[in-house]
């Protein structure tokens, strides 16, 4: 008989000793993890009834997986949050044909900022009626896909795109203004409200099928409520100087679900254009989780751990650190449940290209019996964090997993 060496056949404490498994300390953070988290007798965590692991052996490594009820609740929390506003999901964090089908059934409006992002919210069966083509400073095949789409609202950042728009569309289409509140960078795109804003609506008034129904800017997460102001200082101007009226004054991202509560009951004083709000991020961002898998375990130059994984890592988050010096949040060991203490590992994703694309670093905290084969999940990735060196992008709901 021929016995195992124990590098043969590792185990843990956990599977040696399963009744240890009740004193393990909670691993994971639901502000950072999908509601639908639940973890089975053995501490292996689902997502939406789909054990991670099971994902993991189904569509292979890397993988993202969204959450459709987690996407579903958010979408709620906004629309309650703004009862009688309008929340248009900013199609440029995560859009497929599927997720457009879940934000449609919500009752949502979205943004979209390109024709691949026009094009899956069309084949997910998204209403054009309720889709803003927006992106600062489109090309003309961009204006026209948004035209032949018929989309509902097109937001205007310049004048040539006004004129190409003026001498082209010939029904009529609804438009927005996009304005700068200011000279900072991030705020260069549209007319600044100085000046060119006014003049921009008066010659869209003399267009015969453009009708301008609002205005649209983005400003820094934080000061919503002082774009809110200015937006509605300068349409009393345009009132009582030209008798324009708006219907709508379209706030842009970065809005939570309590700052769009917060908007929402500053408005309550006097009545106002529809307010519209564009989150991205607070809608698909915590219903994201990505699963990459160890392929070896190094010793770094300084003596620190290193573990080597198959997939690209996402962007440092900014939630609590889960250890002191981590670059990214939250993440876990998720197909066995250690009770070793987490300890500071330097991860790295495999080069892209040995000679242009070095691998990616960043420190995490993994259990210190960490080794080859194990499965790491990420959580809040799913606004902004597609990337093509991931494999499958699979939605799960109620224990059934699909490809979205």
């Amino acid at each position: 008989m021929r016995f195992l060496r124990a590098y043969e056949c590792p185990v843990t404490l956990l599977e040696l000793c399963p009744s240890l498994r009740a004193a393990a300390r909670p691993r994971f953070d639901h502000r950072a993890w999908p509601a639908t988290l639940r973890c089975d007798e053995d501490g292996r965590p689902a997502v939406g009834g789909c054990g991670l692991t099971d994902l993991a052996d189904q569509f292979g490594t890397a993988c993202d997986v969204i959450d459709e009820a987690e996407v579903r609740a958010h979408a709620k929390a906004y629309r309650a949050a703004l009862p009688h506003g309008e929340i248009a999901y900013s199609g440029r964090a995560l859009l497929t044909p599927a997720i457009a089908g879940w934000l449609a059934d919500e009752g949502l409006s979205l943004d979209v900022g390109s024709p691949d992002e026009l094009g899956a919210a069309l084949r997910g069966g998204f209403p054009a009626s309720r889709i803003i083509a927006g992106g600062a400073v489109k090309t003309r095949e961009e204006l026209a896909a948004a035209l032949a789409a018929r989309v509902g609202r097109i937001s205007v950042d310049t004048f040539d795109e006004l004129a190409w728009l003026a001498s082209r569309v010939d029904r009529p289409q609804q438009i927005l203004l996009r304005v700068g509140l200011s000279d900072e960078l991030e705020q260069a795109f549209g007319f600044p409200l100085s000046g060119l804003a006014e003049e921009a609506w008066l010659r869209a008034s003399r267009q015969k099928h453009l009708r301008v129904v609002g205005l649209h800017c983005h400003v820094s997460s934080g000061t919503h409520d002082q774009a809110q102001g200015a937006l509605l200082e300068f349409l009393d101007r345009m009132r009582a100087a030209h008798g324009f009226v708006a219907e709508q004054i379209n706030l842009g991202g970065g809005v939570s679900v309590e700052t769009a509560r917060a908007l929402a009951e500053a408005a309550v004083p006097r009545p106002l254009p529809r307010l519209v709000v564009e989150p991205g991020q607070g809608v698909v961002g915590q219903a994201g989780v990505r699963l990459v898998r160890v392929i070896a375990k190094s010793v770094g130059a300084h003596g620190e751990p290193c573990a080597h994984v198959d997939g690209p890592l996402p962007t440092a988050g900014a939630l609590p650190r889960s250890c002191p010096g981590a670059d990214l949040d939250e993440c876990r060991l998720v197909n066995r449940h250690s009770l070793a203490a987490d300890v500071p590992t330097r991860l790295l994703s495999r080069p892209r290209s040995e000679h242009h694309c070095p691998a990616e670093t960043a420190v995490v905290a993994l259990p210190a019996d960490a080794r080859a084969g194990d499965l790491i999940a990420f959580p809040g990735v799913g606004a902004y964090a597609r990337d093509r060196a991931v494999g499958a992008l699979v939605g799960v709901r109620a224990g059934t997993p699909t490809r979205v």
